[in-house]
């Protein structure tokens, strides 16, 4: 009956039947007949119901599989294909319609046309930078010329020194200095010297100093002088001169002094090229992190002649700088005064690459003093560029430190006062703070 069941329904819905389907169905009845007779042989009745109710399930598969098949047909027939392709057609002409509507919305702008200007003015800039650094390769070419600059360096101190050949002075105090200049840069290292002497802080001297002289010094200029007179005199009181092997042919630091408080810095900086090519010489001799050591140590010495040179020879000041930038790319300081020459000389882009490389590589709490002082030209350059809102937030960080600091605050009344004693003084009692800031060795 089942079997009678399926065929009818295949026959009803038009299904077509397998190919030489009669003929199968033959052999698995004749095969039917042979396993019944073998299950007879040796399983007896039982065997015969187990395979009754095998056959049975079999059968009950297969009519639930023709009747899903049977009910598919059913569900398509339902919905003719004209409809399904017309349901389509509409589903495409709403979203037509949504697209269309929203097309004659106007367009909200993303930005408005200010900062479409600003947004295009950073652009160029960023690939006028990006040009400029292309072009600057030769000038970014770190250590390649630095045996040129040192030999062009060592020619300007010749030149320098060559009053040299005359007699040294036996102290301060024996001989006093013929033709020695006077002036601005004389009596700004007196005050140094005086005021150390006094033991007054770093930062009061630089606050008093940039307080007299901010008309003709950036607040950058006057710290660095200031540090670099403390500085050479820790070098004079560690004995770093007369280790060098041509120590006895140097001038004696104490002479030195005197005539850099006078305004003649030639033996100072004669004294530190003696160290600085001393200094060279030994990164030369080895090779990986000892190089580098001894490079960077020798760059502080070129910085060192660049600040205290700044003050009468800015030629010369500018070559120690690079100097310093060609045998130690990181020191920042380097790049920083470099950066400072370059605006004095109005080379307006090698000072942007020069004062953004303090930007890149500079600690922000160790480097504080340097990033303040390249913000400031750069937030004046963002401002001629138009580049308001860049410039004025340079502008700001710049002015937060220098405000911190204290070195912009104004001396008090009895601050002035006594400034204004010690500068009366003059020269009346150098060799006393000469004496007093060097060692028993050295004074």
């Amino acid at each position: 009956m089942i079997y009678k069941y399926a065929l009818y329904q295949m026959s009803e819905f038009q299904l077509p039947l397998p190919e030489n389907f009669f003929e199968f169905t033959a052999r698995v009845v004749a095969k039917y007949v042979h396993i019944k007779k073998l299950i007879e042989q040796n399983f007896g009745p039982d065997g015969i119901v187990l395979l009754a109710l095998l056959i049975f399930l079999l059968l009950l598969i297969m009519v639930i599989y023709a009747h899903s098949i049977i009910y598919t047909i059913k569900e398509g027939k339902s919905q003719p294909l004209a409809e399904i392709i017309e349901h389509d057609n509409e589903l495409f002409m709403d979203t037509e319609v949504v697209e269309s509507a929203n097309d004659n919305e106007p367009e909200t702008p993303l930005y408005d046309e200010q900062e479409k200007a600003q947004m295009e003015k950073e652009r160029e800039l960023s690939a006028d930078i990006v040009r400029i650094s292309e072009e600057s390769d030769d000038f970014l070419n770190l250590r390649q010329d630095y045996v040129a600059l040192k030999q062009k360096m060592q020619k300007q101190m010749q030149e320098k020194s060559e009053n040299l050949q005359q007699p040294a002075l036996q102290t301060p105090q024996e001989q006093e200095i013929t033709n020695i200049p006077t002036g601005r840069n004389q009596d700004f290292v007196l005050l140094i010297l005086n005021l150390l002497a006094r033991g007054v802080s770093e930062a009061k001297i630089i606050q008093a100093l940039f307080y007299y002289y901010k008309s003709a010094l950036k607040e950058e200029d006057v710290r660095q002088i200031v540090r670099s007179v403390r500085d050479f005199l820790g070098i004079c009181n560690a004995g770093k001169f007369a280790i060098l092997p041509d120590a006895e042919k140097l001038p004696p630091p104490a002479d030195a002094i005197y005539e850099l408080a006078h305004g003649n810095s030639a033996k100072c900086l004669f004294l530190l090229q003696s160290l600085l090519n001393y200094q060279m010489e030994l990164a030369d001799s080895v090779s990986g992190v000892l190089q580098d050591l001894n490079y960077a140590i020798a760059a502080n010495y070129a910085c060192l002649i660049g600040n205290l040179a700044r003050l009468d020879d800015i030629d010369l000041a500018h070559n120690s700088f690079e100097l310093a930038t060609e045998i130690s790319p990181q020191n920042v300081g380097a790049w920083n005064r470099l950066g400072d020459m370059y605006m004095l000389e109005n080379a307006t882009q090698k000072a942007l690459i020069a004062f953004q490389n303090v930007l890149d590589i500079a600690d922000k709490i160790m480097y504080a003093p340097q990033i303040a002082d390249a913000q400031q030209y750069l937030a004046a350059y963002f401002m001629q560029m138009g580049l308001t809102e860049k410039a004025e937030q340079m502008r700001q960080d710049s002015d937060r430190f220098y405000d911190t600091s204290g070195i912009r605050t104004p001396l008090t009344n009895a601050e002035n006062m006594a400034f204004q004693a010690i500068l009366n003084t003059g020269t009346q009692n150098l060799s006393a703070s000469i004496k007093a800031l060097l060692s028993a060795e050295n004074a």
